[in-house]
Order: C-alpha cells, then sequence, then structure tokens
C-alpha cells in the first residue's frame, strides 16, 4: 500500500482544501487529518500499523497546546521514520531553519502555489534528494542550518522554567542541580536566542515555538 499522508492543522476549512488538493493530485494516497499533535499522532500511529509504511506528516506550527519548534522536536523524536513536512504562515527564518534542523524535511508556505506543495511532497514521498528546502510565496530556497537554535534538551527543560516565571533558584532546585549551573543555563539560552533577559527570552519562546502555551505564564 502507498503511505498515508496525514495533515495536523486546527483550521477546519485550510485542513479540508489542503486534504482535497492533495487527494486530487495523489488519489493512490490516503489522505486525513486532525486538529491538533495529541490527536495527530494516534491517526499517524494507526495508519503506520495499517499501510506497512510510514506515514507523510504535514504539520502547522499555530497549534492549540503543543505546537511551533516543540511539536516538531517531539514529532521527531516519537515518528523517526515518518518524513515530516512544515505547512505554515510562518516566515521567520530563524524558525524555519530550526524546525529545518530539529528534523523536518520540507517546509512550505501557505502561500507558496499549489503545483509547488504538490512537487515538495512528491519528492518526500519517492525519497528524491531536497535541495531546496523551503518553498516560499515566491518559490524554492534554501535555507542556511547556521540560523538554527540549537539547544540541548536540558537548555529546553530550562527555558520551560524561564517561560513559567521561576527564577534560577527554582529552575537549581526543580532539576536537582547546583544555582549556578542553572544560571550558566540560563545564560547560554540567552547567547542562543540572542536575548538579554527573561522577558525577551519568553517572547523569544513564543515567537519560535520553543515552549508549549501553557507553559506561558502572562
Amino acid at each position: 500500500m502507498k503511505p498515508s499522508i496525514v495533515i495536523i492543522e486546527d483550521h477546519p476549512l485550510y485542513r479540508d482544501a489542503l486534504i482535497h488538493l492533495i487527494q486530487s493530485e495523489l488519489p493512490d494516497h490516503k489522505v486525513i487529518g486532525e486538529s491538533s499533535v495529541k490527536l495527530g499522532k494516534k491517526l499517524i500511529d494507526a495508519e503506520n500499523a495499517l499501510t506497512h509504511r510510514p506515514a507523510i506528516i504535514l504539520l502547522d506550527l499555530a497549534l492549540p497546546e503543543l505546537a511551533g519548534i516543540a511539536a516538531v522536536y517531539q514529532l521527531a523524536a516519537d515518528f523517526p521514520n515518518n518524513p515530516l513536512c512544515i505547512v505554515s504562515a510562518s516566515d521567520d527564518y530563524m524558525q524555519i531553519s530550526s524546525c529545518l534542523q530539529a528534523g523536518a524535511k520540507l517546509f512550505i508556505s501557505k502561500t507558496a502555489p499549489p503545483k509547488l506543495l504538490i512537487s515538495g511532497i512528491k519528492k518526500i514521498i519517492d525519497s528524491s534528494q531536497i535541495e531546496a528546502n523551503w518553498i516560499a510565496a515566491d518559490g524554492e530556497k534554501t535555507v542556511d542550518p547556521r540560523y538554527a537554535i540549537k539547544l540541548t534538551q536540558r537548555q529546553l527543560d530550562v527555558l520551560s522554567l524561564i517561560c513559567q516565571g521561576k527564577s534560577n533558584r527554582e529552575i537549581a532546585a526543580q532539576l536537582a542541580v547546583a544555582e549556578i549551573t542553572a544560571k550558566a543555563h540560563v545564560s547560554a539560552i540567552f547567547r542562543e536566542l540572542k536575548v538579554v533577559n527573561r522577558t525577551q527570552a519568553l517572547l523569544a519562546a513564543q515567537r519560535l515555538g520553543l515552549a508549549t502555551t501553557n507553559e506561558i505564564t502572562a
């Protein structure tokens, strides 16, 4: 059987339109969708088992609960054999580069021409070499990986606690490390995000999708 295509997109009109477009262009593939990463993961598991082929995942970044680069990290970790493609309205170059470094094979802008979107999906299905890994409104582009945000899992844990308003002392206590170690992680995060304080780090985490929505305090 041909691999299924699973779309994770919370806007029903766009999700249905995307399903219809892809199904009409790739009639041999089953195309289905869900509104969140949690529900999407159940579909992916089911389709992997049904077809015995890794499903193609099309992921929007602006989702409820788990979103952004955090969603890319989780899906790439949970489904390492499933090709992951981002379909997003974002044109943030740092976010695009970071998503590709986090495990996405392709980043497609929602403003890209449909024929380029279908062409990109076909390349993923055929396991073709993808050189231009960003399909933008004005065509295919290659993204420089040097602009990607590179944080370790421990630094992501610390960033999550920063977004919850935790102090260095509280972070150290929660992660069972020395306060000086927590401070070092915070400084490393600031350097990587190119920010100088916690407020800027929180805003960057929101913009890039490096923290889930329930982690961010008002």
